[in-house]
């Protein structure tokens, strides 16, 4: 990027910054991004098959994507104490209602995701 921008300079455009230019910016700037993801939780889906005593599966992914969208709204209980005893009260739901509550915490994160890129891209000024 940076020889680029030094070209640009070289050929008497050293105020213009093209939008080409900038959505090369927009989209490392993306790719740089830290994403968003159940591994930032201090709980993984091993320990909750050993806490909620159950074999992998789905359940395992909605219970986690749950806790996920929780600890986004409140970082302080991104601990494994309380994300186990919500895992807890969490399998005790029944599947339809553990899968809408997952289905909302993934649309919640994409929403998040979503407005991070748009920001980035109203950063350069780039669609």
């Amino acid at each position: 990027m940076n020889v680029r921008f030094c070209d640009r300079i070289g050929m008497g455009r050293p105020k213009e910054s093209p939008y080409r230019l900038r959505k090369y910016e927009s989209m490392i700037d993306e790719a740089m991004r830290a994403p968003l993801s159940v591994t930032a939780l201090k709980i993984d889906g091993t320990k909750l098959m050993e806490i909620l005593k159950i074999q992998p599966g789905p359940k395992i992914g909605q219970i986690l994507n749950i806790l996920f969208e929780e600890v986004l709204d409140e970082p302080e209980k991104n601990t494994a104490e309380y994300l186990g005893k919500k895992a807890m009260e969490l399998n005790a739901l029944d599947d339809k209602e553990l899968e809408n509550l997952a289905k909302q915490a993934k649309d919640k994160k994409n929403e998040l995701e979503q407005a991070e890129i748009k920001e980035i891209r109203q950063k350069w000024w780039v669609k």
